[in-house]
């Protein structure tokens, strides 16, 4: 929400998160989720002067008034058309209860990326259900989606509600894993699990704060026990312990399971997918002459060919003989220019340079309508929610080859014999970059003093055009950005951002392809509305810089990346650290999961 008031023309006061409830077994990640892939969903206005229903994040000076769930907003100026955003995806939802009934299908989140984890009591157990919800909420903080299932009076939560500990709830959850609190829920989740891949977790509390894996084989007496934890086990290492165990292999052979669902409880299961029980791949058909060639949607299609999917070039979906999923991707130029793509079943997908476009109503609304489009930021999503699209926001992509090339060349850096800061200066829109360099001689003069003996490349200019600036020796011209086993030889990387080009595109792929390659990067927000959020935990905090502020003060920290080796090296850790929570093999299959998940809400039925 802040960083969509960051965004927003002066006239918006403010960005609305509706009310809403919280299903039982459900969470408020899961509800925020769901809300923002609702058929009526959308990006709308409202004006200033009545009681809103829900939260409101709030321009600085504007009036308000609380009365119990709802804020009254005052105008501050009567005359000016003020007005209030509603975002549909950012929701409030009032605290858990202590009421307790089955679990809502609802709480299942509608992408799979992030496990489903349910603590099942068998007994009424008072202080281990309250530990039990401890960790639950805790796990959600670590993308784990945990539930809580007890049989007596809900323990106190903050972001799930707890569910009834019977059959019903853990058919609607369908959990990937069950933590059994005791030796009944173990038979109960036994019996009760509705997929062979479903595994049991025991909460042994002779444990402590360790854990430990069960050795089984398919067909022992051992079932689907996999592991033993304590009730204070880290919540870092219990939720990398279930992402382990949703993994893989199946804990139970590939067999028909029938599930035996009580004649009084309505579930709708998913349909069985296939006879080993795994996901059927998806035949990703490139319709139109050139689609596929733009940045965003060849990564896209080449993590679809990543994660095991079938990627068909030209060729027609009715000439396809795919068993599974069939999803057509084109490009925004691609469509617009040749017609291609069914409005309700192919993927247009946006390039940040589309993004102005698209908010200025350059295309017709009319052909927006019920069009399914990939975009990098959320700005753009809601501008297209009111045009009656049908958007989802995707992490920054980067094609999986070049994720690797840089993941290597990070491995193998050396430390240069000079040290060097490449400096990253984007152009304004409507300006050269030539320009851009010229407003900024004085901070790269002001660096060389900080740095005096670092080498400072600047990308986007060729040597002639850095020597006709006048600038000292030190520093060069790069009319391209290196391949990555040259960004990789930097010792440090400065990046100024266009104004607003953050909320404008979210296009972060210059930060990106430095901390892959382990390059510790300063990123000047020349924005002062802006904050460290803009860059999307892309980057160390201690690096995220103002630069209208004390532009001395940031060549310091630049220069102390220079000059300091054991806090460039902790900055660097921290870069591959990130690097590999955000780019590894696992974000490919994370991308595609919640892009097919997202076109399986949406599709025609």
């Amino acid at each position: 929400m802040h960083h969509q008031l960051a965004g927003q023309p002066a006239s918006v006061l403010g960005i609305v998160a509706p009310r809403a409830s919280l299903p039982s077994g459900s969470s408020v990640v899961t509800v925020a989720e769901r809300a923002d892939l609702r058929p009526d969903a959308e990006c709308h206005v409202t004006g200033v002067g009545s009681a809103v229903p829900g939260a409101v994040l709030l321009r600085a000076g504007v009036p308000f008034e609380v009365h119990g769930d709802t804020v009254e907003i005052h105008a501050p100026d009567p005359d000016a058309p003020d007005v209030l955003v509603i975002d549909p995806g950012a929701v409030a939802v009032a605290a858990p209860t202590s009421d307790l009934a089955p679990a809502d299908p609802a709480g299942r989140p509608p992408f799979r990326w992030r496990p489903v984890v349910l603590f099942l009591a068998g007994d009424a157990d008072e202080p281990t259900a309250r530990a039990a919800a401890h960790t639950a909420d805790a796990l959600i903080l670590h993308d784990v989606e945990a539930r809580l299932a007890v049989h007596g009076p809900a323990p106190a939560l903050r972001l799930t509600q707890a569910c009834l500990a019977i059959e019903a709830s853990v058919v609607a959850l369908r959990p990937d894993v069950i933590v059994a609190l005791d030796h009944r829920a173990l038979e109960h989740a036994e019996r009760w699990s509705p997929t062979r891949s479903t595994v049991t977790v025991a909460w042994d509390p002779d444990l402590g704060a360790s854990s430990e894996l069960v050795s089984w084989t398919i067909g022992s007496a051992r079932g689907r026990l996999r592991a033993r934890i304590g009730p204070d086990v880290e919540v870092g290492q219990l939720a990398a312990l279930l992402n382990r165990l949703c993994s893989g292999p199946h804990p139970a052979p590939p067999v028909d399971m029938p599930v035996d669902v009580p004649a009084d409880v309505a579930v709708q299961l998913e349909p069985r997918t296939d006879a080993h029980g795994s996901e059927p791949t998806s035949t990703v058909h490139v319709l139109g002459d050139g689609a596929g060639s733009t940045p965003v949607a060849r990564a896209l299609i080449d993590h679809f060919r990543a994660a095991g999917h079938e990627v068909v070039q030209g060729r027609a979906r009715k000439d396809s003989t795919s068993d599974g999923r069939e999803l057509s991707i084109t490009d925004l130029t691609s469509a617009r220019r040749t017609g291609t793509g069914d409005p309700d079943s192919t993927i247009i997908v946006v390039e940040p340079d589309d993004a102005s476009a698209i908010r200025a109503g350059d295309i017709d609304r009319s052909w927006w309508r019920g069009r399914l489009v990939v975009v990098t930021e959320r700005r753009t999503a809601h501008a297209l929610r009111v045009l009656g699209a049908h958007p989802i926001v995707v992490p920054i992509l980067l094609p999986p080859d070049e994720v690797a090339s840089l993941t290597d060349a990070a491995r193998h850096r050396i430390r240069p014999p000079v040290p060097t800061i490449g400096w990253i200066a984007d152009a304004d829109i409507g300006s050269s970059m030539a320009e851009r360099a010229r407003r900024s001689t004085a901070l790269v003069e002001l660096l060389v003093e900080h740095a005096p003996d670092a080498s400072i490349e600047i990308v986007g200019l060729a040597p002639a055009e850095v020597a006709a600036l006048s600038l000292p020796e030190q520093v060069t011209g790069r009319s391209i950005p290196p391949d990555p086993t040259g960004l990789a030889s930097w010792t440090a990387q400065v990046w100024l951002p266009a104004e607003r080009s953050l909320t404008d595109t979210g296009d972060l792929r210059t930060l990106a392809r430095a901390v892959l390659a382990g390059v510790p990067t300063a990123v000047v927000l020349t924005d002062h509305e802006l904050d460290g959020r803009a860059v999307g935990g892309l980057v160390d905090p201690q690096l995220v810089l103002s630069g209208s502020t004390d532009p001395g003060s940031w060549c310091a920290t630049v220069a102390r990346l220079v000059t300091d080796d054991a806090w460039r090296g902790a900055r660097s850790v921290e870069c591959r650290r990130r690097a590999q929570a955000l780019f590894a093999s696992d974000s490919a299959r994370h991308t595609v999961d919640r892009v097919i998940g997202w076109y399986d809400a949406r599709r025609p039925a």
